[in-house]
């Protein structure tokens, strides 16, 4: 990592340090070497790219790509993307000439991981199916219970102020969208999508919080110029860019929205007029939620032993209070979401559920076996 970014490292066996070979403002992943080894292809944003071996400027590779390989010999390239939920697999032979589609296993999956087998025979294929669900952590410590889990990602839930419903992330087509779920009739709806922005400039909407007055959601808009925290009405209309940062929530009064800085600071600002208040710097500390009467702001915090807390601060005073500890927690990433239910009792978050499967791909054409 550097710069707070996955780049694309190489070391010389014989040599004590790496080289850098990838300076993007995107993550990068799972390089691999082709066949002599003069460059390296990798993922980044959603396509594959390469880069020499010695660094240089990169080159886009294939577009909308989750996973690749390239065959032993290096004249077999094959990849997968998503289409409609499911994997689609392309084989490009000789690599750069025009694709053509495979008949891979066709599952829903989040992550995919493909090799080739040494003699280029076979490929194994292994996929990882990670998803998000809600969950509630009782303030009197009890155990955390569920809230709603399917397959599809479902976090940072918010609880109405005045009614037995809340918004919460929700992943469509490939997207997060913010809608809004009726806990006692079973509906649920859009309200915020990244349709309500210009074509192209929003990778995602989510993280939202109910207004204390249960009219508007600030939420996170994830943009090509950068991340900011935006108010609509729940209604619906044109939302309006409010400040900076993550995970903002509303005190109960409306006279302030916390939300953690990219530096780890815990900041509260007042949307009218854009005063701020610096809590502390709390890097651990994901996310933010206040009491019902506002006095008392709670950040959740995921240690690296999975070990799971409610920071207590007295917002008056910004003094920190005894913290509630829930334990080992069953997630393999950290919590993200906080809002008070509506009877002041627990807090919903969300945690992030990780399972997976291998199989091995023989022939091109043939169906797999587990």
């Amino acid at each position: 990592m550097a710069g707070g970014v996955y780049q694309v490292f190489s070391r010389s066996l014989s040599q004590p340090t790496a080289v850098q070979l990838t300076k993007g403002e995107s993550d990068c992943s799972a390089p691999f070497w082709p066949p002599g080894g003069d460059r390296i292809y990798y993922l980044c944003d959603r396509s594959l790219w390469r880069v020499g071996a010695a660094g240089g400027a990169p080159e886009k590779a294939v577009d909308n790509v989750a996973a690749a390989c390239l065959s032993p010999d290096g004249r077999t390239l094959l990849y997968c993307r998503s289409r409609e939920g499911k994997l689609v697999y392309w084989t490009e032979s000789p690599p750069g000439a025009k694709p053509g589609e495979w008949n891979g296993p066709s599952l829903s999956t989040s992550r995919v991981y493909l090799r080739f087998s040494p003699d280029g025979t076979r490929v194994a294929f292994a996929s990882r199916h990670m998803h998000d669900d809600i969950v509630e952590l009782p303030l009197d410590g009890s155990a955390v219970r569920g809230l709603l889990a399917t397959s599809r990602n479902e976090h940072c839930a918010s609880w109405s102020p005045s009614r037995r419903q809340f918004l919460f992330s929700k992943e469509r087509a490939g997207s997060e969208e913010i809608w809004l779920r009726n806990v006692e009739e079973g509906w649920e709806r859009p309200v915020v999508t990244a349709a309500l922005f210009p074509p192209g400039t929003t990778r995602r909407v989510s993280e939202p919080e109910f207004s204390p007055d249960g009219l508007r959601a600030v939420f996170l808009r994830a943009a090509e110029g950068g991340n900011g925290a935006y108010v609509a009405a729940i209604a619906g209309g044109p939302p309006v860019f409010a400040t900076g940062g993550t995970y903002p929530t509303w005190s109960p009064d409306g006279n302030w929205i916390a939300w953690r800085s990219l530096k780890g600071d815990l900041v509260l600002v007042r949307p009218d007029d854009g005063a701020t208040l610096v809590l502390g710097n709390l890097p651990r500390v994901s996310t933010a939620g206040f009491s019902r009467d506002g006095s008392t702001l709670y950040g959740l915090e995921f240690t690296s032993d999975r070990r799971l807390s409610l920071r207590v601060f007295d917002v008056r005073t910004r003094k920190e209070r005894p913290a509630i500890q829930f334990g080992s927690f069953p997630s393999v990433s950290v919590p993200h979401g906080l809002s008070l239910a509506p009877d002041g009792k627990s807090f919903a978050t969300s945690i992030l559920r990780d399972t997976g499967d291998i199989w091995i791909l023989e022939g091109f054409g043939a169906r797999p076996r587990s």
